[in-house]
């Protein structure tokens, strides 16, 4: 049975506990009433996520708030599109800044640029005329080393009567001249005559036979006659044998010597090389003075071609081989550095044919070596000759 005391702890004990779940009720529907304002405001909560809010500590209230407070997030293409805007608007101002600039740029400046660019144009332009020209020549120098041909020679025979040889060189005369001329004035620019120059080459054909081409211009400042040069390189040419001697160290006998008396005549000479081998050379040279005429300057002219058959005198290849030559010179006024001039112009063919006296083909280079330099010699030799100072090449 119970007693008072007893009862009454009881009844306190059922008040405390009713008392407990009423006060817990209460704050579950406050919760709830909270959570559904909050979820009208946002729709995005539900009540166990309220419930459980109600429940969290004071350190994640206070992450909260700190989170609440940071700046809310854009996305990446809202960014690039705002970074492309502004960089727009910077190139839209540079390039009005740069166009005020360029309006106030000195016309000194402008010429200067402006020179530039015209430079640079015809540097272009000149390049493809330089490849163009090498392109022409590389044509060209293929052509005549697979095609050697002499444009001056035509056939040379000389009978062994004496009369019969003056009346054949005396016919040759006029047309050998006339090719001449002809030839040479193709040959070297006419605006060249007053430019002291020279060009060689050396090549081989096919067939085994060696080639030495020389032109040359040799401009003499001061001398105002054409046929004092004339007469002047003809003295030059009848003493080439002595220099020819003494600068190459040949020497040389003359069979027969030209007359230089005379517009035509024939030379013959046989020369030994310092390696000791003999070559024979046969030679006819004309000769031309023209005096200034209404439609013409004056000029002289020396054209000297190879024999290619002389009954009184024939080649012997078996026992030394034969040197071929064919040359022009032209005796013209032209003008050298502003000043009146007498300009000596040459062109020289040198060929060896294939020898048949046995000689190995380093002598037979050694033989074309020895008669180009002659066409040297006799260059030095008419500056000697002719009294008036050539510029140096």
């Amino acid at each position: 049975m119970f007693t008072y005391p007893d009862i009454y702890v009881l009844t306190v004990s059922l008040a405390t506990d009713k008392q407990e779940e009423t006060r817990a009720n209460a704050d579950i529907t406050q919760a709830m009433n909270g959570f559904e304002a909050t979820d009208r405001w946002t729709g995005a909560s539900s009540a166990s996520t309220a419930f459980s809010d109600t429940h969290r500590t004071s350190s994640e209230s206070d992450n909260d708030s700190e989170k609440a407070k940071k700046k809310p997030k854009h996305s990446t293409y809202a960014a690039r599109r705002g970074e492309i805007a502004s960089l727009q608007s910077e190139i839209a101002l540079l390039t009005a800044k740069m166009h005020e600039i360029m309006e106030t740029v000195p016309s000194e400046t402008a010429t200067m640029q402006q020179t530039v660019k015209t430079n640079a144009l015809l540097r272009r332009e000149l390049k493809k005329t330089d490849l163009m020209l090498a392109a022409h020549r590389a044509s060209l120098s293929s052509y005549s080393l697979s095609h050697p041909r002499n444009p001056v020679a035509s056939p040379v025979h000389l009978p062994a009567e004496p009369t019969q040889r003056r009346a054949v060189l005396e016919a040759l005369r006029e047309s050998k001249l006339d090719e001449g001329l002809e030839f040479i004035l193709q040959r070297i620019n006419p605006r060249d005559y007053g430019v002291s120059h020279r060009e060689t080459r050396a090549f081989a054909d096919p067939e085994g036979d060696l080639y030495y081409e020389q032109c040359d211009v040799t401009p003499f400042e001061g001398a105002l006659s054409v046929r004092d040069v004339h007469d002047q390189v003809i003295i030059a040419l009848s003493y080439l044998e002595f220099a020819f001697r003494n600068g190459t160290g040949m020497t040389s006998v003359d069979a027969h010597n030209f007359d230089m008396d005379r517009d035509a005549a024939q030379r013959r000479t046989i020369s030994t090389t310092p390696e000791g081998i003999p070559v024979d050379k046969n030679l006819v040279l004309f000769r031309r003075v023209c005096e200034a005429t209404e439609s013409s300057l004056p000029y002289g002219l020396i054209v000297m071609d190879s024999v290619d058959s002389d009954e009184l005198r024939p080649y012997e290849p078996l026992k030394r081989p034969r040197m071929d030559f064919t040359t022009v010179v032209l005796i013209c006024p032209s003008e050298s550095n502003s000043h009146p001039a007498i300009s000596v112009v040459r062109w020289g063919w040198y060929r060896l044919p294939k020898t048949q006296c046995g000689l190995t083909r380093l002598q037979e280079q050694q033989v074309l070596d020895a008669y180009a330099s002659e066409m040297e010699l006799s260059r030095y030799s008419i500056r000697d000759a002719v009294h008036f100072e050539a510029p140096s090449i």
